[in-house]
């Protein structure tokens, strides 16, 4: 068997090998997305996120934007207000590609949290690295959903007023039920003053009745507050269209070349999940989910997920901001059902985002099958750079024992209250100092070494004495030199 360090460098490798098979060929690209890596993470609020032209760009285009692109201006506007809101303004404009920025990004929500999560980065990165490509040809729609679709998107933009939308029986019906008001269809006269009316003031019709799609639909027409300027816009096809989609479950992804079975599943099913019910009745999918956010071992503790997920991270006084760890705060913005239903679930690049999850935790596991230890510091590895706090650590098992072992702790060490051993690993390293690339991975170097020599700060090894003449005191400020 590799020594651990060497096993552990070849798994790294390996990573970067898969991590981005499309990876830029142009250089101009390559440096765009360099500079969001080393950048987007040191942004505190979204006045920096706006003030960052590059920033700014990289994110609008890595949504779909082209020379249409928002304002810096009101693009913070829209993030400031965020998505949760039917009245925001990412919520009322007829784009779905602002509602997806606004909602992946979170910052009214979660305030910058999201932008210290590689897994959330990347997916960004990889967005933009698909709109750089060439754009693929228009294929000739072949199904009948493919052509009701393109039939709403081609004549929707000729509409004038909520009678036009009624006189045309295919365009009406794409927009009932895209809205989910399949079974009001024959209700023309309500549903052309729902139209008319608009939502704008407390007594037009949609708000008298109380009726959430039907708000939902006067909104994203808008003809009662700005006439024709949404269903003529010229994103507002795509974005019913989209809404389509989710609402009769053609919005499912297809499973990529080589995918593993559990992942295929999981991109057919997630689509179809339509409440916090239907994600627990399916177990396969519920341990899908579990895994990816590093949680397999939790999969029996079903009504503490459920309050996780009801009650979201948004308010300080959640029970995930209470928690110590930190992996359930991560599931809760992500799928943030909370805040957005399951908007998010059924968001393309959101489930990439779990995939990538479920994925990098099943290549460590199959890692750890020849070498533990492998596991253990690939794993800290992801987590390193998030964390915070010395209790973040304490609260998962796989963080806490690769840090007793890299700072020489014997195990026994571990059954000392937690604040104590906070304290104690404090002492002996900053845990800001995870921020920083090359101490996490003489942090990391350290543990592997140790870990070839059965834990013990003081063992005597071949590997050890290349540092120390045998004795490990001391181990960590050598391990450098690896």
């Amino acid at each position: 068997m590799l020594p651990t360090l060497t096993a552990y460098n070849v798994f790294q490798r390996s990573l970067q090998t898969t991590a981005a098979p499309e990876a830029a060929a142009d250089p101009a690209v390559q440096a765009e997305i360099d500079y969001w890596s080393a950048s987007v993470g040191k942004v505190r609020s979204v006045a920096e996120f706006a003030a960052d032209a590059r920033l700014v760009a990289f994110a609008t285009k890595a949504f779909g934007y082209k020379e249409d692109a928002p304002s810096a201006a009101l693009l913070g506007i829209a993030l400031d207000q965020g998505a949760k809101d039917a009245g925001a303004y990412a919520n009322r404009v007829p784009d779905y590609r602002l509602e997806e920025l606004v909602r992946s990004f979170g910052f009214a929500e979660f305030g910058t949290a999201r932008l210290r999560d590689p897994v959330f980065t990347e997916g960004i990165a990889k967005r933009y690295i698909a709109q750089s490509a060439e754009a693929p040809v228009a294929s000739v729609p072949s199904t009948p959903a493919e052509v009701e679709r393109q039939y709403f998107k081609t004549k929707i933009g000729t509409i004038e007023t909520p009678d036009d939308l009624l006189a045309d029986n295919r365009l009406y019906a794409y927009a009932m039920k895209a809205f989910g008001l399949e079974d009001r269809m024959n209700e023309r006269f309500l549903i052309r003053e729902v139209l008319a009316d608009g939502v704008g003031e407390a007594d037009d019709l949609a708000n008298r009745l109380g009726d959430e799609k039907l708000q939902a639909f006067a909104r994203s027409f808008g003809f009662g507050e700005v006439g024709t300027k949404y269903v003529q816009s010229a994103q507002f096809g795509e974005t019913v269209a989209r809404r389509y989609d989710r609402a009769t479950g053609l919005n499912a992804q297809p499973a990529a070349e080589g995918e593993r079975e559990e992942t295929a599943y999981f991109r057919e099913a997630i689509g179809k999940v339509r409440s916090l019910d239907d994600l627990f009745a399916d177990k396969k999918l519920y341990d899908y989910v579990m895994t990816a956010f590093d949680l397999a071992g939790d999969t029996g503790k079903t009504a503490l997920v459920r309050k996780v997920l009801e009650e979201g991270v948004s308010e300080r006084d959640t029970f995930a901001n209470r928690m110590s760890d930190p992996r359930y705060g991560a599931m809760a913005r992500t799928i943030a059902f909370a805040e957005f239903g399951t908007r998010n679930l059924e968001d393309p690049g959101i489930v990439g985002e779990i995939v990538s999850r479920y994925e990098r935790a099943q290549r460590e596991i199959e890692a750890g099958q020849d070498d533990p230890a492998v596991e253990l510091a690939a794993y800290f590895d992801r987590k390193a750079s998030g964390l915070t706090s010395w209790y973040h650590v304490l609260s998962d098992t796989r963080l806490r024992n690769v840090t007793l072992t890299a700072l020489g702790m014997p195990a026994a060490m571990g059954t000392l209250g937690v604040d104590r051993l906070a304290a104690e690993f404090q002492d002996r390293f900053d845990i800001a100092d995870f921020q920083d690339e090359a101490k996490r991975a003489d942090f990391i170097k350290t543990y592997l070494v140790l870990s070839d020599t059965g834990g013990s700060a003081g063992a005597s090894s071949p590997i050890l004495s290349l540092f120390s003449g045998g004795d490990a005191t001391g181990l960590y400020g050598l391990v450098a030199k690896l």
